[in-house]
């Protein structure tokens, strides 16, 4: 197996690292989507879906993967059931040298979620999506952790790339109103690449 700089520090994490994802992905802003739902309607109205994803490693070097968690939480304390999704970028449209994202492995869920987590790969964007149930006050969490042989990657074609990712949420109904509150991280690619600072 082929290691690269910092690599190690990550690449057996303990069972600490679930603890640690899981306590982050609240600590930053979210994105947010107002979803008007039947029960909603009775109560206050809307139901609010908050997103987010976490990295482990904001700084990646050629061929390093990490960790990230995705999280989604329902905050109007209504119930919900359906497909909500995170639209992943990693780096923004002006910049030029081009950054792709990639994840590999199983997405894993909590324990006790009984809906099911999966991503694909669109462009140089990964999206990811929950399907089931979120009740509501109570946040969902998607591992791709390298504990369960999983993670993501970023791909610069070898170039140093600093820059900020961008997010979108979605949801699978039309009475979904996308608010464009969004946290963007700053990262660092390709940190032994061509172009990086000495």
């Amino acid at each position: 197996m082929t290691t690269t700089p910092g690599a190690a520090a990550h690449a057996e994490p303990g069972p600490a690292r679930r603890t640690l994802l899981r306590g982050a992905v609240w600590s930053s802003p979210v994105v947010v989507v107002a979803l008007a739902t039947p029960a909603a309607a009775a109560s206050t109205g809307l139901s609010t879906i908050e997103g987010n994803w976490y990295p482990y490693d904001t700084e990646l070097a050629i061929g390093q993967s990490s960790d990230m968690t995705i999280a989604f939480i329902e905050t109007a304390g209504v119930d919900y059931t359906g497909t909500v999704s995170l639209l992943i970028s990693p780096s923004r449209a002006t910049d030029t040298i081009i950054a792709t994202l990639s994840a590999f492995g199983p997405i894993v869920g909590e324990d006790d979620e009984a809906g099911v987590w999966s991503y694909a790969q669109e462009g140089t964007r990964l999206r990811v999506t929950y399907t089931g149930y979120m009740e509501g006050s109570i946040g969902i969490r998607g591992y791709l952790a390298s504990e369960y042989g999983s993670g993501f990657r970023v791909d610069t074609g070898g170039r140093y790339l600093r820059t900020r990712t961008d997010q979108q949420i979605t949801v699978d109904t039309s009475r979904a109103v996308a608010d464009q509150v969004q946290y963007r991280w700053t990262m660092e690619y390709a940190t032994d690449g061509e172009g990086a600072p000495a």
